[in-house]
């Protein structure tokens, strides 16, 4: 089970997720027979939009107007966590491969056999480039993506864990082309800290993500996927990628001076309309680095100081809660930092006693008050967000909600 902290309720979503996923299990996982490099045949993509696969039913491929013709484009394979349709996956990630110029495969039901068949027919139709095939899941099929992902290095040369468990047992050793995303929310566990790092030890590249968030899907992180796909297949060379920002170094120490003006810039924030709140926000998201013991995972973080030079009123709310937004974004790092650490304790490595994450953490620990405070700020719906693994679920709704509060703001 997922505690969400957030709500201070137990859910099992991964649980459901797991259940109804077919074929979803580890134990199932074994070698897919489709060879790309040899099978990879079709070599003209038709108009952008969204085409049924003959061979598999429930499964719906979407063409991003970047790749119609002759382009050999990526493809990356969404395994949905449970419950959801190959609609409305493509519902949700369709923007991000229209965006980033990619094609996406998306099952409603999925097995080793399925997906072995699926990219068979796929790699007919469409061109596709047999070196960029990437396998995401989410929830329950986190398991199976790792699982089909480690169990065939030689097809996916991007494998990523939304949210879900990332087992390693039986990964090839000797392969090491593969890069990995793991991304888990803020609210749900310690960050997968001691899996990170064992794919690290193995010699695998890993972007590890902390994203603000519970377990509901966000339009962040998906577009944060896509970013990272994109900008690991077209700079294979990790040093000339964009290095994530580093706002707080050394971490700030936390007051109860600074938490007040966060809650007063937030309660100000959530008063924003829409166009601020979530659609400039969004334009300026950046990759920020969280300092937690030995580690230094990345969070997809608004850049406030940027935010409020594009708006008046997001500077006046800045300025009537007594803050800058370069001192906003350190504290949020701050807090950010001492929750994951307080969560992941001896996983993250080393925390001195003496350090500044160390006397934050015992900071939030006195001051419940003054955190609570400022994790309400701003909430829109304090509801348990189980809608998002039903089948009636709208995919509109996840852009609908908007920002739900500090915790799950990016």
């Amino acid at each position: 089970m997922l505690r969400d902290r957030g709500h201070g309720a137990l859910i099992s979503l991964c649980i459901v997720c797991t259940l109804v996923a077919g074929g979803g299990s580890v134990a199932q996982a074994q070698t897919l027979t489709v060879q790309p490099r040899t099978m990879a045949t079709g070599t003209q993509n038709p108009a952008a939009g969204e085409y049924p696969l003959d061979s598999t039913g429930n499964m719906l491929v979407s063409v991003s107007p970047q790749c119609v013709g002759a382009r050999r484009c990526p493809l990356f394979i969404f395994l949905p966590g449970g419950l959801q349709t190959a609609a409305q996956t493509t519902a949700w990630l369709r923007p991000v491969a229209d965006k980033y110029g990619m094609i996406l495969l998306a099952p409603t039901e999925y097995g080793r056999s399925t997906v072995d068949q699926a990219l068979k027919e796929v790699l007919q139709r469409f061109a596709i480039d047999p070196d960029k095939i990437a396998i995401i899941g989410r929830c329950g099929s986190g398991d199976s993506s790792m699982a089909l992902g480690i169990h065939n290095l030689h097809i996916f040369s991007r494998i990523a864990s939304i949210s879900g468990n990332v087992p390693i047992a039986g990964m090839d050793s000797q392969n090491k082309t593969a890069e990995f995303l793991i991304d888990i929310g803020l609210l749900e566990d310690n960050g997968k800290f001691a899996v990170v790092r064992a794919l690290r030890q193995g010699g695998h590249p890993v972007k590890h993500v902390i994203g603000l968030r519970g377990h509901e899907h966000q339009e962040e992180d998906y577009d944060f996927l896509g970013r990272w796909l994109h900008e690991s297949w077209t700079k294979p060379d990790p040093a000339t990628r964009t290095a994530p920002a580093v706002v707080a170094d050394p971490l700030p120490l936390l007051t109860t001076e600074a938490l007040t003006k966060m809650t007063a810039f937030w309660t100000r924030f959530s008063l924003e309309p829409d166009s601020i709140r979530t659609t400039a926000r969004r334009a300026y998201l950046r990759e920020v680095v969280v300092p937690v013991g030995e580690e230094r995972p990345s969070l997809p973080l608004v850049d406030m100081a940027a935010l409020a030079a594009a708006h008046p009123s997001v500077a006046a709310a800045f300025k009537a809660a007594g803050l800058t937004a370069q001192q906003h974004d350190a504290y949020r790092v701050a807090v950010i930092s001492a929750r994951v650490g307080a969560d992941a304790g001896s996983d993250a490595g080393v925390i001195e006693a003496a350090s500044v994450l160390a006397q934050n953490i015992a900071f939030m620990n006195a001051h419940s008050d003054e955190l609570q405070a400022l994790e309400t700020a701003g909430v829109e719906n304090s509801e348990d967000f189980g809608v998002f693994a039903i089948p009636s679920y709208d995919p509109d709704q996840a852009k609908a909600l908007g920002a739900m509060g500090m915790w799950r703001t990016p």
